[in-house]
This record gives C-alpha cells, structure tokens and sequence, in this order.
C-alpha cells in the first residue's frame, strides 16, 4: 500500500507525507481519472450535487461539501447499494467533459 501511495505521489508531483492543504487538487483529479474512467461524472445542468457518468449512471453528493458545485469529479467511493450513487470520496475534475 505504501508503495502504491509513493507511485500515485510521484504521479501527482507532490512529497509523500504532505499534509491535505499542500497538495495540488486540481493534478489529483488528472492523477485519479486514468484509474477510475468509469467514475469520472459531470454535474447535471443547474443541479447542486447531481452528477451522471459516461454510461448514464447517476451520482450524488451530499449538498454541505464543497465539492458539490464542481463541473465534473472523479468518485472513488460509491455507495452502490443507494439508487443515485451516493459518493462518499470524489475529487474535482478541471477538464473538458464535453464527451460525457
């Protein structure tokens, strides 16, 4: 696990052992999205914390993070057993995402 987390931060450019506030994240959602192409989401329209995949499937997040206003994320923990796909762990995607 600690080498995999090495891997991801030399990928990120930042030192292993920074605290939250000293990483880039805005390269960790460039980092994240070749890992978890299937989870890369677009907000809905005007929708405060609506989001939808590639494939149609609907995410949501919880309105009080500030993530929720993001035009795009990269969810990495899904609560697959909700019917909108609650995201519990996502980052903010600064990318086109035209092609969603």
């Amino acid at each position: 696990m600690r080498d995999r987390a090495r891997q991801l931060a030399r990928r990120a450019d930042v030192e292993p052992g920074l605290g939250p506030h000293d990483i880039d994240l805005t390269a960790l959602g460039a980092t994240l999205a070749p890992g978890f192409p299937d989870r890369i989401a677009r907000r809905i329209g005007a929708t405060r914390g609506g989001f939808v995949t590639a494939d149609g499937q609907p995410l949501s997040i919880d309105r009080r993070e500030a993530i929720h206003e993001a035009a795009g994320i990269v969810a990495v923990d899904i609560d697959a057993r909700s019917k909108r796909g609650a995201v519990h762990r996502a980052t903010a995607l600064e990318a086109k995402l035209d092609h969603l």
